[in-house]
């Protein structure tokens, strides 16, 4: 099953939030502080990656 640009993109979206979501509840402990950046991280790399190809699908 392949994920098509909107879907992907909601599910960036909703990784990119639920990173941002969870950064006031980290405590003292370094995974607990890392992952939350990590999931932001991985849900805007997933938006940029279907936005960028959507503009190599437009120009071509």
């Amino acid at each position: 099953m392949s994920l098509n640009g909107t879907s992907g993109q909601v599910l960036g979206a909703a990784t990119f939030a639920a990173g941002v979501a969870s950064l006031p509840n980290t405590g003292t402990n370094m995974i607990s502080q890392i992952l939350p950046i990590v999931a932001m991280i991985v849900g805007a790399a997933v938006v940029l990656t279907f936005i960028v190809t959507r503009i190599l699908r437009a120009i071509r």
